[in-house]
């Protein structure tokens, strides 16, 4: 996916993609200096080129299998070393990934490689959590229901509508994507909906929203158009007109529309 990222662009992602390998492999190495530490150089050696050649898990496995013994000089049992292992590469490597190369598929690289890339990163991630739960016996249970939780969300965001799914990695908040939608909507009946959010949302730019509205007021009660309806114009308070004059006939508008309007 590095290659893919680069390819689109996507320089951020790469970086971190990057950055989440290194640093899980720099994670494990010192774990398994720390566990050998009081070994012989060519032994301790050895373990690090297994972390270096990423077979490191494989292994583990082969001397869990194997029902090696806890050897001479060593901080723990290798089954216990496996737990650790793969616990270091789940948080430092596997979850991240998973989340930057969802992040990139939700907001730009939607191809099928990136889809099939996120898919298998979800299920390793979600095998890894369940293969250590389940060695230590009724914490299985848990980590199951974890990873399926997991794919089960993964595969919601899947199929969902392209443009809902950025909704889920932005950091956006209620009162940034309020001032968003205002900055950034050309339409006076869209931007007129500022006054529907709740007001402390767009407090940092009531002064903009002010002046905004004493320059279009005119023209809306001149044209009357259909969105600028009773609701609209009693949402609006009395402080943010500037002009009495627009005020006074802005209400009056508003009392005859009223009228108009059947029950």
């Amino acid at each position: 996916m590095v290659r893919e990222f680069t390819i689109n662009k996507q320089t951020g992602a790469a970086n971190a993609t990057i950055a989440t390998l290194v640093l899980s492999l720099f994670l494990q190495m010192l774990l398994v200096f720390a566990i050998n530490m009081k070994q012989r150089k060519r032994v301790i050696t050895r373990e690090l080129l297994f972390v270096a050649l990423c077979i490191k898990p494989g292994v583990d496995a082969y001397r869990v299998v194997t029902k090696q013994k806890q050897r001479p000089n060593t901080m723990m049992h290798p089954k216990m070393e496996s737990k650790f292992i793969r616990g270091v590469e789940l948080i430092f490597e596997c979850i991240p990934s998973v989340i930057i190369q969802l992040n990139a598929f939700v907001n730009q690289n939607q191809s099928a490689l990136a889809a099939i890339s996120v898919l298998s990163g979800v299920c390793t991630a979600a095998f890894i959590s369940a293969s250590i739960s389940i060695e230590t016996e009724i914490y299985g249970i848990i980590g199951s229901l974890i990873a399926l939780q997991v794919i089960s969300f993964s595969s919601f965001l899947y199929i969902i509508e392209p443009k809902y799914r950025a909704t889920f990695t932005s950091l956006r908040t209620g009162p940034m994507h309020c001032q968003f939608l205002f900055h950034n909507n050309t339409l006076d009946s869209e931007k007129i909906k500022v006054f529907e959010d709740n007001r402390d949302f767009w407090l940092p730019i009531k002064d903009e929203v002010k002046i905004w509205l004493n320059e279009r007021l005119p023209t809306w009660l001149e044209e009357k158009p259909e969105w600028f309806n009773s609701t609209v114009k009693s949402m609006i308070e009395d402080k943010f007109v500037n002009d009495p004059e627009l005020l006074k006939a802005m209400r009056k508008d508003e009392e005859e529309t009223d009228i108009e309007e059947p029950l």
